[in-house]
């Protein structure tokens, strides 16, 4: 059987669940009918918008959310530059400040 995983960005607004959640619309409202089945791979919170990748495996979208089986990296924006106990809080702040420097 051939896995398909899809690539779909998230608006902000919208949750990453099967139903509406306070108000907020689903992100498989925003698919076609046969893609409303598939799982999504991962989460974004209702105010962030980027990629979400879905896919028609539930065991594929496991391994893909699963912490030690991909490499994963972020990219955010934030407003104005975070204090240095922000950033003393995050487990790569090492990384994070040669970053921001």
């Amino acid at each position: 059987m051939t896995v398909r995983v899809l690539a779909l960005h998230k608006p902000r607004g919208v949750v990453v669940s099967t139903v509406r959640e306070g108000g907020a619309a689903s992100v498989f409202e925003l698919l076609p009918e046969e893609l409303r089945a598939w799982f999504a791979v991962g989460r974004l919170d209702k105010d962030s918008a980027g990629l979400l990748l879905l896919c028609d495996d539930p065991r594929v979208a496991q391994r893909l959310m699963d912490p030690g089986q991909l490499t994963k990296a972020y990219r955010v924006t934030v407003e104005g530059y975070p204090r240095d106990e922000d950033l003393a809080a995050m487990p790569y702040r090492r990384r994070l400040a040669r970053l921001l420097a």
